[in-house]
C-alpha cells in the first residue's frame, strides 16, 4: 500500500468533513444484512436503517439478531437454546422471543442498550415507539391444544387483550404508535381466524376481501393503515390494505397480485404512514406505492445477484427489508436503501455525512478490497479512473474524497 502524507490527508477531511445532503438515487441498493452461518432473515427496520432479524448459528440454533453496519446476535437466556428478534422501534428498541424447539413456553425479551430483559412470557411480535409490546401468549387447554391469547405489555404490565363474542384463539401482530392493535381472533363457531382490531381496549372486526379468511399482519406508526392477507370471494389469498377511521374501516383495498393471474397470490407483511406496503406475491418481494404493486427485482440496481423473495418491512423513509436468495450464500437477509452517491457506504443510507467517511477510512486501512478498491488512477477522465483494480493504493483514498466531495 502506498502510504498518504498526512498534511494531504489533513486538508481533504477539512474539505468534505461534515457535509450532510440527502436526495433519493435512482434505484435501490440491497445490502446483504449477512448471517451467522445458515440462512438468515429481515423482520424489521426502524427510521434509522436498525434491523431486527433472525439467522442460523453455527449449531443450527436460530439466532435473532439487531443490525447496524454489523450483525449482532442476540444470546438466549438459560434454559432457552434459541431466540428470534420480532421488531425495532424508532427509539432502537428491539423485542426477541426466546424459546426451545418442542417447548410451548417462550418468554419475550426487550432490547436496550446492549441489555436484555425478560417481560413475560410470551411471543412478542412488535414494539411501537413508546415502548408497548404485543404478541401472543401460548398455553394448551384440556383437550391438548394450544391455544393463544393476545397480549399487551406496557412497559410495567401484561394485560390480555379481549376475545370477539363467544370466540377464542386470539394473536396480536402490531402495534401504532397511538395505541391501536392488529391482529387476528376467531369469531364463535368460526373455524377460521378473521382480521382484527383493538382501539381503546375494545375488539372489533376489520372484515375481509370477501371470503371468510383474514389476518391482520401489520399496522402503520400513524394507525391509518392496516395491511395482511385475507381470502376473496374467488378464493385465493390476496394482499390488503385497509384504511381505518375513528370509527371503524374506511377503505378495504384488494392490492392484487404480480402474477394477476386467477391463480396468483399475495401476503403483506407491513405499511408505513404514506400507505406503502410490503410483501410477498408468487414468490417475489413487492411493494405497492399507493397506486401500483411492483416487483421489488425490477427495482433494485442490476447485476447485483439477488433473487428478492419476500420484503417485511419498510419504514417511513421508504428503506425495506426482507429476505432473498443470493447466489451460492442462499437465503440471505437484505435492507433495501437507496443510497444518495457513490461516496454513501455506511448506514445510514441515503444520508452523506462523516459516517461514511470514517467507514471508509476504516476499511481502507484494514486493507478491504471490496470496500476500499475503487479505482486504478485518480486522475478524471484518464485509463483506469473508477475501475478497481485488485490494489489499495493512495489513488483509491483520493478518488473516494472526490466522490465524497461531490456529495448527494
Amino acid at each position: 500500500m502506498r502510504p498518504i502524507r498526512c498534511a494531504a490527508v489533513r486538508l481533504a477531511m477539512l474539505a468534505v468533513l461534515g457535509t450532510t445532503t440527502h436526495a433519493l438515487g435512482q434505484g435501490y441498493t440491497v445490502i446483504d444484512l449477512g448471517s451467522l452461518y445458515g440462512w438468515s432473515q429481515a423482520r424489521a427496520v426502524s427510521e434509522d436503517q436498525i434491523v431486527a432479524g433472525s439467522s442460523v448459528a453455527a449449531n443450527w440454533q436460530y439466532r435473532g439478531f439487531v443490525w447496524y453496519s454489523g450483525l449482532t446476535p442476540i444470546q438466549p437466556p438459560p434454559p432457552f437454546t434459541q431466540t428470534e428478534a420480532m421488531d425495532v422501534n424508532a427509539l432502537a428498541k428491539a423485542v426477541a422471543a426466546a424459546y426451545s424447539m418442542g417447548d410451548v413456553s417462550a418468554r419475550a425479551l426487550l432490547l436496550s442498550g446492549g441489555q436484555a430483559t425478560d417481560i413475560g412470557p410470551f411471543v412478542p411480535r412488535a414494539i411501537n415507539t413508546a415502548g408497548h409490546v404485543v404478541g401472543t401468549g401460548e398455553s394448551v387447554n384440556s383437550d391438548g391444544l394450544v391455544v393463544g391469547s393476545a397480549v399487551l405489555w406496557n412497559g410495567s404490565i401484561l394485560t390480555t387483550l379481549p376475545t370477539l363474542p363467544g370466540g377464542a384463539d386470539t394473536a396480536a401482530a402490531d402495534i401504532a404508535d397511538n395505541g391501536d392493535i392488529v391482529g387476528s381472533a376467531f369469531a364463535a363457531d368460526s373455524a377460521v381466524p378473521t382480521a382484527v382490531a383493538w382501539r381503546g381496549g375494545v375488539i372489533s372486526n376489520l372484515g375481509t376481501l370477501g371470503g371468510a379468511f383474514a389476518q391482520a399482519t401489520g399496522i402503520s406508526q400513524s394507525g391509518e393503515y392496516v395491511c395482511g392477507v385475507s381470502d376473496t370471494a374467488a378464493a385465493p389469498r390476496h394482499a390488503f390494505r385497509f384504511r381505518l377511521t375513528p370509527t371503524g374501516v374506511g377503505q378495504r383495498l384488494d392490492l392484487g397480485t404480480l402474477s394477476g393471474g386467477p391463480n396468483g397470490w399475495s401476503v403483506a407483511h407491513a405499511a408505513n404512514d404514506a400507505g406503502h406496503v410490503v410483501g410477498t406475491s408468487d414468490g417475489r418481494a413487492f411493494l405497492f406505492d399507493g397506486a401500483t404493486l411492483r416487483d421489488l427485482n425490477a427495482m433494485v440496481l442490476p447485476n447485483q445477484g439477488w433473487r428478492l423473495i419476500g420484503a417485511s418491512g419498510i419504514n417511513n423513509q421508504g428503506d425495506i427489508v426482507g429476505w432473498g436468495e443470493h447466489g451460492p450464500d442462499g437465503i440471505r437477509a437484505f435492507l433495501l436503501a437507496r443510497p444518495c452517491g457513490p461516496a454513501d457506504i455506511a448506514a445510514r443510507f441515503g444520508t452523506l455525512n462523516s459516517d461514511d467517511f470514517f467507514y471508509y477510512l476504516s476499511q481502507y486501512a484494514a486493507g478491504n478490497l471490496a470496500v476500499a478498491d475503487l479505482t486504478s488512477t485518480a486522475v478524471p477522465g484518464a485509463p483506469g479512473y473508477g475501475v478497481p483494480n485488485g490494489v489499495l493504493t493512495g489513488d483509491d483514498f483520493f478518488y473516494y474524497l472526490s466522490q465524497y466531495a461531490a456529495g448527494c
